[in-house]
């Protein structure tokens, strides 16, 4: 567990180093999605946004690598020691990296369809997702801080939730009379957003399962 591997680290400089990198690149992300899901369903839009999200989604995947190279000069020099810690650290920063990527997709939504999605009950269901995935940030970070199992548990039931939800209303999508136009835009909007709860689930499934079952979460709960 996730628990037991950052106690040992707290005592390692080089590992404090990155797990804080780490929940930089999460709040990064954060900072992407508020924005573009604001300027895509709420029509805020900010000047310079386009260059500002390209810039963080730089920063992220630099972040990234930054990481991984540390990791295996890390390893290198203490073949022995943190694998475990390490190998969970591998596999989130590249969740986390992903986030960064479907922020940028849905700005490209943004761009196809021509502004803000029109008011209406596939918008209605994108805004209730947009705030749930938005507080899931939050409880992500504060579960992989704290070591919280039962914050980890909770994200991932409601990954699977919104998840559910989000396919859904791609059907309806399928079923609707609505313009080939905003169909396309509606489903790209419903896969991306359940693509970042996704990554979510999967960095919040490292407090709660062995190194070998995280991203595998759902298996567990079918």
């Amino acid at each position: 567990m996730l628990k037991d591997l950052l106690f040992a680290w707290r005592d390692k400089s080089l590992l404090n180093t990155m797990y804080d990198e780490f929940k930089q690149m999460l709040k990064n992300d954060e900072w992407m999605f508020s924005k573009v899901s604001a300027l895509l369903l709420h029509g805020e839009e900010e000047p310079d946004l386009h260059k500002d999200l390209f810039a963080c989604d730089i920063l992220v995947n630099k972040t990234e690598r930054r990481i991984r190279k540390q990791i295996v000069e890390h390893l290198t020099i203490r073949p022995k020691a943190d694998i475990s810690a390490c190998l969970v650290l591998m596999s989130v920063v590249k969740d986390a990296e992903r986030i960064g990527d479907y922020c940028k997709n849905l700005y490209d939504v943004w761009r196809l369809y021509g502004g803000t999605l029109k008011p209406g009950e596939f918008s209605n269901i994108l805004i209730e997702m947009q705030k749930e995935i938005l507080d899931t940030f939050g409880k992500v970070v504060k579960a992989f801080a704290e070591e919280d199992e039962t914050l980890g548990h909770e994200v991932v039931e409601n990954e699977l939730r919104y998840g559910k939800r989000l396919d859904d209303a791609v059907v309806m999508l399928a079923n609707s009379a609505i313009s080939t136009k905003a169909a396309v835009c509606y489903t790209l909007a419903c896969r991306h957003l359940k693509r970042i709860s996704a990554h979510l689930g999967n960095i919040a499934s490292s407090v709660i399962m062995p190194v070998h079952k995280i991203d595998y979460f759902d298996e567990k709960w079918h």
